[in-house]
Formats: structure tokens, sequence, C-alpha cells
């Protein structure tokens, strides 16, 4: 963030890139999304689900992490799963106003790796909203449609961001 607006949006998306790959498990996040309508898709269309999955997810922290002045991020515990592979890590980011976002990283473990699956703000799963929404393009107008609609969501990250 601190070097937000040298690097533009542009240098953000390159920099966070490995980054989110590293954190988040992408692959995982993108079937969880899709779900059963994952079946229905050919092999190239569940790779260009995914490169365009993975395209959103970097291009959202490229374009909200614009600028820095003086935010704060702490990890304030976890809390364990019935499931041993799972985890969520309860986290805030203070405002420099003081004003504090509070959230939550639903992780999962992977081949000894924890990964975020899901990050959770105020109450509201971005995991949840996506599958709702996106299974309801799929059902309704098809693959086509559903790839325009998250490159139209991929655009305005771009645009929305101030460099």
């Amino acid at each position: 963030m601190r070097d937000a607006e040298a690097l533009g949006y542009a240098g953000r998306y390159q920099r966070l890139a490995p980054v989110v790959e590293a954190t988040h498990d992408l692959a995982a996040m993108s079937a969880i999304t899709l779900g059963s309508s994952l079946r229905t898709l050919s092999p190239s269309q569940r790779r260009e689900f995914f490169a365009t999955f993975r395209e959103l997810s970097v291009s959202t922290y490229a374009s909200r992490f614009d600028g820095y002045s003086g935010e704060t991020f702490a990890v304030l515990g976890q809390s364990e799963s019935s499931r041993p592979d799972r985890v969520t890590v309860d986290s805030r980011l203070t405002k420099a106003n003081g004003d504090e976002v509070r959230f939550q990283y639903q992780m999962r473990r992977r081949q000894d790796r924890w990964r975020i699956i899901n990050v959770v703000v105020d109450g509201v799963s971005d995991l949840a909203t996506k599958r709702a929404e996106y299974r309801s393009i799929m059902k309704q107008e098809g693959f086509a449609p559903l790839i325009s609609k998250i490159e139209d969501q991929i655009e305005r990250a771009r645009t929305k961001s101030k460099n």
C-alpha cells in the first residue's frame, strides 16, 4: 500500500499476483464458486473460468490497495473448525482515522500449507456472494455471459483505481 501511487494499478497487480496465488487457494475457490456447474464445462472452459477468476481476485486487491495513509493490519486470533484442515483467522484493518474493518480469513490446509479459501467481511462471505451470483448467471444465461460479467468486474476494478 505504501508504494501504491508510484506503482499504479498495473504495478500493484504485478506485485500482488504472486502473493495472492501463494496465499489463496484459487483453484478451490473457483470450484466452490461454480459448484456442480463446473461439471458441465469443457476442460477449456474450466481453464478459462479459472484464469478469469484468478484475474478478478488479483485485480480486486490491486484496486483496493490504492494508497496508504497510516492503515494498520492485525491478526486478532484464530478459531479451529470441527475439521482439522480448516481454521478461521480473525483480523482487523485500522484506518488512519481510527475506523476499523474486521474480517475473517477462512483457511484450509492443503499439502501442508494453509491457504485462504474465503474472506468474510461484516458477516458477508465473498465466496457465498459470488457463488449465488455466478450460479444464477450460469443457470439462466450460460458460460459466455458469466465470463463477460466477470471481465466487466475486472475492468471496473482496473478503472476504479485512482492510478
